[in-house]
């Protein structure tokens, strides 16, 4: 009997998450006859292979994918699936009961139109749940606040590809995922999935918890190619740069003013938070820090100047104005923190960003520099307590 939907799971040395997955999908609503499993594996050595070999569950199939990476394994699944839908999963979700019966009937009421389901996928917390962990979590209920104000109209969003379906037919015929992308694959499809007809809809009851596996270093890793796949999309959709992280760092003035005193000086505070980490290596703050510098020090290698990029962007391109950086490497300064905060004040101009970056404290000093209008980096242990 040919399945309604295929749920396509991708995965990478993720076992144990991924028997999580799978038995949340044997306790679902939707009749089990009319659904099926593919599993895409990544040069997995793990024992994934041996327990989807002996799993003896129906529905439940697997393929190697050809080439490293999500976006492989994902094709990998879809070239095998056999349902008229394709509901792509995460191996870090855990579906409720009712995931795919939500799944299913949005795309029956959207008939005959084509739409793209992005289900709801919070992070899943609990009393040990890292700052990291609940930043993420705050910053995925943010996206999913804006889907929902889109109700059951389409929405123009980037698309979210952890939980997602569409139509079989209409993934393969725009091509899959992008598999030279190591990031934003999901992105990318959305954008040509959009461009071939198909709206962006949000369906809250096909909810699949995140169970999130990833580190503040990892983290931290992962914005140089973050930052390339950014530049690489707004290279290949001009129109689209509203899209991408690199359009939410320049959104507005002072977005752009800390933006550019990362893209001038990015090195040096990767370097000084990080020596800061040492103390302090569970600082939501500080490795934040080090992922913007990181972010946007590999924007400039790709974007060259600063006219270049901000003419790629839809925001003004007319500012001149030059970053300087003040190193403070104390809270002693020549003179007292009045005198140097009014010859800063003094020196402020149209033409004059002021930055501070401060090896030493986060008090009183730190103040009145930001009073003054400076945008100040302090990389102090007290840090790590915010």
């Amino acid at each position: 009997m040919k399945p309604d939907l295929s749920v396509l799971i991708p995965t990478h040395q993720r076992r144990d998450s991924l028997q999580r997955a799978i038995e949340s999908l044997r306790r679902q609503t939707y009749p089990a006859d009319n659904f099926e499993i593919v599993v895409g594996v990544d040069r997995c050595t793990d024992g994934t292979l041996e327990w989807l070999f002996g799993a003896g569950i129906p529905q439940l199939n697997h393929v190697e994918s050809v080439n490293p990476g999500a976006g492989s394994a994902r094709n990998a699944a879809l070239r095998a699936a056999r349902g008229d839908v394709c509901v792509f999963m995460d191996d870090d979700l855990e579906a409720a009961p009712g995931f795919l019966a939500a799944h299913a009937a949005a795309h029956q009421r959207a008939k005959p139109a084509d739409v793209v389901v992005v289900g709801y996928a919070p992070v899943h917390l609990d009393a040990d749940s890292s700052p990291f962990v609940r930043s993420l979590a705050a910053g995925f209920e943010r996206y999913f606040r804006s889907m929902r104000r889109g109700g059951e109209e389409p929405v123009d969003h980037g698309l979210l590809g952890g939980n997602f379906s569409a139509r079989t037919e209409l993934v393969r015929r725009v091509g899959g995922f992008d598999e030279s992308l190591s990031f934003r694959e999901d992105v990318d499809l959305g954008i040509r999935l959009r461009r071939a007809g198909s709206a962006l809809r949000f369906a809250e009851e096909a909810r699949a918890d995140q169970h999130v596996e990833l580190s503040l270093a990892q983290m931290i890793s992962r914005a140089e190619p973050r930052a390339e796949a950014d530049m690489f999309l707004l290279a290949r959709y001009p129109g689209e740069a509203r899209l991408l992280e690199l359009y939410r760092s320049m959104i507005d003035a002072r977005a752009r003013r800390r933006f550019r005193i990362l893209w001038h000086v990015g090195g040096l505070i990767d370097l000084g938070a990080g020596a800061a980490q040492l103390v302090r290596p569970r600082s939501l703050r500080l490795g934040s820090l080090r992922y913007q510098a990181r972010y946007a020090r590999a924007v400039r290698r790709i974007a060259g100047g600063w006219d270049s990029l901000a003419a790629k962007l839809p925001v003004s391109s007319s500012e001149s104005s030059v970053t300087r950086v003040l190193h403070l490497l104390g809270s002693s300064l020549p003179g007292g923190v009045e005198t140097f905060v009014r010859e800063l004040a003094k020196r402020s101009s149209p033409s004059f960003e002021p930055a501070v970056f401060i090896l030493g404290g986060d008090g009183p000093v730190a103040e009145q520099l930001r009073d003054s209008g400076a945008e100040v980096f302090t990389l102090s242990s007290s840090m790590g307590k915010q």
